[in-house]
């Protein structure tokens, strides 16, 4: 199965992410919403999962597509995630193979138009809520820390000592 995935609007489908994202803490929102996705895909065989988030990785950032694990993740930088995401549809040789997640409308009704199957990301969300729910939690293993995890320890741990 592929599931290509608007980042961001997913991102507001869970209470904790979208919290980050009120916070402005964008790259932990992100993370969060890749670490769900990999538990996700972990629990399915032979899903394919692309997300495409709006705008750049970080700013100056020329980072335009990476992996976290299995999953293929896209920034569209000066277009929008909207445009990346039909572009994907567009140049796809089987789109009817693909399930779109987003709960834009014109999004959803390009993705029918092409044959692709979709999800809102409420539906989306719901189904991996009851998916994970179901499978245990295997415990994280020791990885080391992605940039942004440390700059936000970083940050936490001066706030911290500053206070004192």
């Amino acid at each position: 199965m592929r599931i290509l995935i608007d980042g961001f609007n997913l991102i507001y489908k869970f209470p904790d992410l979208e919290g980050l994202m009120y916070e402005s803490r964008l790259n932990l929102a992100r993370q969060g919403l890749l670490q769900i996705l990999h538990r996700y895909a972990g629990s399915k065989k032979n899903t394919n999962i692309l997300v495409v988030f709006d705008g750049k990785k970080d700013v100056g950032s020329p980072v335009e597509k990476e992996t976290f694990g299995e999953i293929r993740v896209y920034y569209s930088h000066d277009l929008t995630a909207d445009h990346c995401i039909k572009s994907v549809i567009r140049n796809d040789r089987v789109p009817a193979n693909i399930y779109v997640v987003s709960s834009d409308k014109e999004i959803l009704r390009y993705a029918k138009n092409h044959g692709c199957k979709f999800f809102t990301s409420e539906e989306f969300s719901g189904m991996i809520g009851k998916e994970l729910h179901s499978v245990p939690e295997e415990p994280e293993r020791d990885r080391p820390l992605a940039k942004e995890e440390v700059a936000e320890w970083m940050e936490i741990f001066r706030r911290k000592r500053n206070a004192e």
